[in-house]
């Protein structure tokens, strides 16, 4: 929908006081028109007699028709006689073939600038269109789940001979190993892998265990990180078994046991050798550290 621009002082304005009432209709009447076909401000002349109807039909089906007075004698109104009194008012310039609204295009936009941004538009509507479109194709090829899992039954019935057992959920264990993973991507297809892989995979400390050592593995901390798996692709892969390489894992810098060590076993103590601790804890660097290296650890360095 398009819309024609008036200025609020229109009504006030020398030329349209002269010209009068009718004036002000049939120039409303001129701009939507203009602005609808775009021509720019002209009006051909059969087209400017058309633009309204002087007369009107009440409710009770009389046909009435405006004519103006001065004094006694009266003149019945049509658009001839308000083209006339546009044009002596300035409000029109005479053209060949019509008339132009005059100064039209200093507050109505052009034919070249709606057409431009008409396209414009069509041109985004287009590509959001075809993007919706693709990411649906995408979405019917998608390869099926390649590990599906075998008992959907919410609430299966419990064996009587057999002994009950927490089953994993997503939630069960799942926020301390995202927790302890570095790299926080896919939350939602890690939960959907976790369970997925929950009879396979190994509980609490043997699973943070494993993530330990990867953690500081040389694979996962060359390139800033950048070939550390996603958290679905490692659960799904089974990573956990990996077995851990010979070669010792870099150690860039000292950490501070002050600040940096999340264990209790490694925080505070200066220039003593402590041994390893029974646990590993996958949020203390030195842990993890030790875990890599099967040895001690000097102030939580290795």
């Amino acid at each position: 929908m398009a819309w024609v621009r008036i200025d609020d002082e229109f009504s006030e304005h020398p030329k349209v006081i002269a010209a009068g009432p009718l004036a002000i209709a049939m120039q409303v009447a001129a701009l939507c028109y203009c602005n609808r076909n775009l021509t720019d401000g002209f009006v051909p002349t059969a087209i400017a007699r058309t633009l309204l109807d002087w007369r009107y039909v009440d409710l009770k089906g009389r046909v009435w028709t405006i004519a103006v007075t001065c004094g006694i004698p009266g003149h019945d109104v049509d658009g001839d006689r308000v083209v006339q009194t546009l044009v002596e008012a300035g409000m029109w310039d005479v053209v060949l073939g019509g008339f132009k609204i005059h100064d039209y295009g200093d507050y109505q936009l052009s034919k070249a600038r709606v057409l431009r941004e008409r396209t414009l538009t069509d041109n985004r509507v287009k590509r959001n269109r075809n993007a919706v479109t693709f990411q649906k194709k995408r979405d019917c090829n998608a390869a099926p789940d390649p590990d599906p899992d075998p008992d959907p039954d919410p609430d299966p019935i419990p064996d009587p001979d057999q002994t009950p057992h927490t089953p994993h959920t997503p939630q069960g264990g799942f926020d301390e190993w995202w927790a302890a993973y570095p790299r926080k991507v896919g939350k939602g297809d890690a939960q959907k892998a976790w369970k997925q892989t929950a009879k396979d995979r190994p509980v609490g400390a043997a699973l943070l265990a494993a993530l330990a050592w990867q953690r500081v593995s040389r694979d996962w901390t060359k390139d800033g990180g950048t070939f550390i798996p996603h958290p679905a692709t490692y659960l799904r892969a089974h990573r956990w078994a990996d077995e851990r390489p010979g070669y010792d894992a870099p150690v860039e810098e000292a950490v501070d046991p002050g600040t940096a060590v999340g264990c209790e076993f490694h925080r505070g103590g200066a220039n003593r050798e402590v041994e390893a601790p029974t646990g590993v804890n996958p949020y203390c660097t030195p842990c993890s550290v030790l875990w890599q290296r099967g040895g001690t650890v000097l102030n939580g360095l290795p």
